[in-house]
């Protein structure tokens, strides 16, 4: 494949750079995507991707990576987690989408550094300059969200694009079903979690490239919320089990031993 990707410096900061195979895993991903849409034919199959998706499989990763099917696996889930991929099964292959490769790809091309037109300052606003300071990133707890920050910052943050690709999200019935199948929900919960994560985008002013961009980011955003919960569920159950009320406390209780933990 002929061309060339663009590669921040600060990916050093990144935990892929500690560990030189999954940094060559992930390069491998990246420089594999298609930097345009087109039609490909995978072992006979024609198969359409957008831009920043490729085609692949289990077994020509495991051959491509010179690895075991779990490291695969889990190296892939990992990716997933952290909203850097999504991936869909097809049949006999499965599309990858890098998330955001519109983010860190389209705007360092020397052509559109070369005919982008001059930056205009940005008009300053009595809205935007008292609500900068009031925009927070909730990495630790990404599933906190303050409703009336919420309400009060909406109009600052939200962007008409994400808005639209809101709205032909809840119509894209083929979409909906495919995020319905990966995660397990029925058609309330879904809207439900749309609408979690539209108020969520909208808070934090993050805005999307494209719908392509939006569809993707949003089961992964989704798949990861559900970890979160289930992780803090599982600490508070065995926060639970470690202070049990003792057992026996029935009337032939008699020693020690009847119970469940010693006096």
């Amino acid at each position: 494949m002929e061309g060339w990707i663009a590669l921040y410096r600060n990916i050093k900061q990144h935990w892929v750079w500690q560990d030189a195979k999954i940094l060559q895993r992930w390069l491998d991903l990246l420089t594999d995507a298609s930097y345009e849409d087109c039609e490909v034919l995978f072992h006979g199959t024609r198969v359409k991707l957008n831009r920043g998706q490729l085609v692949t499989s289990k077994r020509q990763l495991l051959h491509q990576w010179q690895t075991n099917g779990k490291k695969v696996k889990d190296l892939l889930e990992e990716f997933i987690k952290e909203e850097m991929i999504m991936m869909e099964k097809i049949g006999n292959y499965t599309i990858i989408t890098i998330l955001n490769y519109d983010k860190f790809q389209k705007e360092n091309s020397p052509k559109n550094k070369k005919k982008s037109p001059p930056k205009k300052p940005p008009e300053k606003t009595e809205n935007a300059e008292d609500g900068s300071h009031k925009r927070q990133h909730f990495r630790s707890h990404p599933h906190i969200i303050n409703s009336n920050n919420i309400n009060n910052n909406i109009s600052l943050s939200h962007n008409n694009g994400d808005r639209n690709f809101f709205e032909t999200f809840k119509n894209d019935s083929q979409a909906k079903e495919f995020v319905r199948n990966t995660l397990g929900l029925d058609e309330e919960e879904l809207m439900k979690w749309l609408s979690e994560f539209d108020r969520q985008i909208s808070y934090e002013g993050k805005k999307h490239n494209d719908y392509n961009d939006y569809k993707a980011h949003f089961p992964a955003w989704v798949k990861k919320q559900q970890q979160y919960i289930k992780q803090k569920n599982n600490a508070a159950k065995q926060q639970e089990d470690r202070y049990d009320p003792r057992r026996g406390t029935d009337v032939d209780g008699k020693k020690a031993s009847d119970y469940g933990r010693t006096f």
